[in-house]
């Protein structure tokens, strides 16, 4: 998104997905965006990141966890979330199965509890802040899909 541009306005519910998009531009026009536009203006945020380190509970482009990482990307495209994968998780519907632009609540310490989460971006991939890799994007291969504790649609 434009430095210039920014969401004023959200409407046009289907129960508690978001489906149409308002955005104020450069010149006060508004601008509206359908729900297939506002997610590839998120992945495309979060790809621009790529290569960003891991640091534990950092929410800016010098350093992000997991958790801070999707919380900014979405944020500079209009979008707030809760700054937490615990609070992510408590407030989000369930999106049952996994379409581009779903949050995968992920057990990434493999005991049992949701302790990270990825951005679904299509194509059998995730764009993340993992804690050895920093933001990458990554296959969700076999590794991930027995960590998946759950599929959240923030739309």
């Amino acid at each position: 998104m434009n430095k210039k541009q920014k969401i004023i306005l959200t409407i046009t519910t289907v129960g508690a997905l978001i489906t149409t998009f308002f955005i104020l531009n450069k010149n006060k026009k508004i601008i509206t965006l359908g729900k297939a536009s506002i997610i590839d203006r998120v992945i495309n945020t979060g790809k621009t990141l790529i290569g960003t380190p891991y640091v534990w509970g950092g929410c800016t482009p010098g350093g992000f966890d997991c958790s801070g990482f999707i919380q900014y990307i979405f944020a500079q495209n209009g979008i707030l979330l809760p700054r937490t994968t615990t609070g992510l998780f408590s407030t989000l519907p369930d999106g049952g199965t996994i379409s581009k632009g779903d949050l995968l609540a992920l057990d990434g310490r493999n005991d049992g509890t949701t302790s990270h989460v990825g951005l679904y971006i299509g194509n059998g991939k995730m764009i993340h802040a993992g804690s050895t890799s920093g933001v990458v994007i990554t296959n969700i291969n076999p590794y991930w899909t027995n960590r998946i504790k759950g599929v959240y649609n923030p739309f």
